[in-house]
């Protein structure tokens, strides 16, 4: 500390107190258990939120609730650039949605709830002038007045001499700039941005939560702490508000590890102990034959609102993530099938250390464990939900037929010890189910596609005499009956095993015919039990579709 210095600082950043540790009255010690855990999700309000993110934001939410500490949503919008409008209130939709809550931070675009706000940093300014100060009196920082062009000439320079390029020791022009120089700068209106007065380049080994020991070459470059705009850059703000907010662990996305060293030693300049780092590796993709990031540009799984839209329950794609996180997960769930994710208590230091890979199919069957558990009432309201908002059309439908919705959505659900597991999403539901309802299944786009080795006719023959046993009494067992009397007449086999030792003896097999009915009644080739279909559809709605059948079939000769 210097006369110069504070003489400097003051010029700088006048009627700022540069001792940062004053704010300290207003940021208490946590009343806290010593193992629990204050973790914080930072994210920017740019109206994307990438899977990465919640991923980040589950893992740190667990580590601060099964330890009994806090939560801090905390919202980074200091670069105004890539900032949108309600942004903030939109990010914290998209985590609400997937059951992601705060103990703290901000709540929508203007208010937020806890006792170590501001929560949004672009309201901390003066709390980061604070900090800037500090290091300004300290000689550890300094401003620089080179303007863009400035800095486009010395990159350019340093390219040609085969340098590496940055602004660093002999190339960072104003690291040793004087008072007077400063004076003159101001005087003429010129704009400046605050720089850390980095020193030499050594090696830093670190015990990271899950990267576990890592030696990191330290940046040389003086890098900056504030904008032109008064705003701070990531690497200040965040040592400021994880010191003033008690934060005790910060679990970050892996991108952020070359700065690592970089924020110790800010930590070390400001004579604070930094929190304990856990740095998490990103889902990853196959791109071929290599491995490669999410990418929000490349892949639709990369954004959150592709889960929203394809409907998948918020809990399982919490659990897929839980499952990426620590592999035990899947074993821990078979063992409490019955108990909430939330009862999984999280291992940071058995997190995958080099990135897992994204798992479709993973997520699809978790998902449909997830669905399975649903009956048929909480199925519906979850479906009506997701429809409301992405599918319009089908909401209106199940809307008006409510009772035909639960009586289909009950197959293989309620009362049976073994739950199907047909939907993945709640858009398989609409592809699935959709053949129920009348105004799907008279759809042009809808085409019958009986089987081809058969003649049109003879398909139409047989569905007349289907009609004509068709009977609301019948069980399922009489109903069948009938439907093997049906083939025997017309030379199927009724027994599956006949048919593949005699497959020259008939023209077919009970299967079959049973094919030509779900296709007329469904248009599918597969779908749920055909008796279950028969008794939800009823009588006259079946024998309308055969005859339509019947009709189309005539049609095509």
């Amino acid at each position: 500390m210097t006369n110069s210095g504070i003489e400097m600082a003051n010029l700088l950043l006048p009627n700022v107190d540069w001792d940062f540790k004053n704010l300290e009255k207003f940021y208490p010690p946590r009343q806290i258990f010593p193992d629990a855990m204050v973790t914080r999700f930072a994210p920017s309000p740019t109206g994307f939120l990438h899977i990465g993110g919640v991923y980040t934001a589950l893992i740190s939410k667990k580590a601060a609730n099964q330890t009994n500490g806090v939560f801090i949503l905390r919202i980074e919008d200091t670069d105004k650039k890539r900032e949108i409008k309600c942004g903030t209130s939109q990010l914290i939709s998209q985590l609400q949605d997937l059951n992601i809550t705060f103990d703290e931070g901000m709540i929508d675009d203007f208010q937020s709830t806890g006792n170590y706000g501001p929560y949004l940093q672009s309201q901390r300014k003066e709390i980061y002038h604070c900090f800037v100060k500090y290091l300004l009196v300290q000689g550890i920082a300094y401003p620089c007045f080179c303007s863009p062009s400035d800095l486009d000439l010395l990159r350019i320079r340093q390219e040609n001499a085969k340098q590496k390029t940055g602004y660093y020791e002999n190339f960072a022009i104003h690291r040793n700039i004087t008072l007077d120089e400063v004076k003159k700068y101001l005087a003429e209106g010129k704009e400046f941005v605050i720089r850390f007065k980095n020193y030499e380049q050594t090696q830093t080994t670190y015990h990271d939560l899950i990267k576990k020991d890592i030696t990191l070459t330290e940046h040389i470059d003086d890098i900056v702490l504030m904008k032109t705009d008064g705003l701070p850059t990531y690497h200040l703000a965040h040592v400021a508000d994880d010191f003033l907010m008690r934060v005790t662990h910060v679990l970050r996305a892996d991108e952020w590890l070359p700065s690592l060293p970089l924020h110790l030693k800010l930590f070390m300049a400001f004579g604070i102990t930094p929190p304990k780092y856990g740095h998490i590796s990103p889902i990853l993709k196959l791109d071929g034959t290599s491995k490669r990031k999410l990418s929000k540009r490349k892949d639709p799984e990369a954004s959150v609102e592709f889960y929203h839209s394809k409907g998948y329950p918020p809990n399982a794609v919490l659990e897929y993530l839980l499952n990426i996180a620590n592999s035990d997960f899947e074993y821990w769930r078979m063992a409490h099938s019955d108990e909430p994710y939330t009862s999984f208590v999280l291992n940071i230091n058995k997190m995958n250390a080099s990135g897992a890979l994204f798992d479709v199919v993973k997520l699809k069957n978790i998902s449909k464990d997830y669905i399975s558990k649903m009956n048929n009432i909480e199925l519906y309201n979850e479906v009506l939900k997701w429809a409301e908002k992405y599918n319009a059309r089908f909401y209106d439908i199940i809307l008006r037929n409510k009772t035909l919705t639960l009586d289909i959505l009950s197959i293989g659900r309620n009362n049976t010890e073994k739950k199907r597991k047909d939907y993945s999403n709640y858009s398989d539901v609409v592809n699935l189910i959709s053949y129920f309802y009348d105004s799907y299944f008279n759809d042009k786009s809808e085409t019958y596609q009986f089987p081809i080795q058969y003649e049109n006719c003879f398909i139409a023959t047989i569905l007349n005499e289907c009609i004509n046993v068709l009977n609301p009494y019948d069980t399922n067992e009489e109903w069948f009956e009938k439907v093997k009397d049906i083939s025997k007449k017309f030379n199927f086999a009724i027994n599956m095993s006949d048919y593949s030792k005699n497959k020259e003896k008939y023209i077919g097999s009970v299967a079959d015919v049973a094919s030509f009915l779900r296709i007329a009644i469904t248009k599918r080739t597969n779908s749920f039990d055909l008796y279950q279909i028969i008794r939800i559809l009823g009588i006259d709605r079946i024998k309308n579709r055969l005859g339509l059948a019947i009709k189309y079939l005539n049609e095509q000769n």
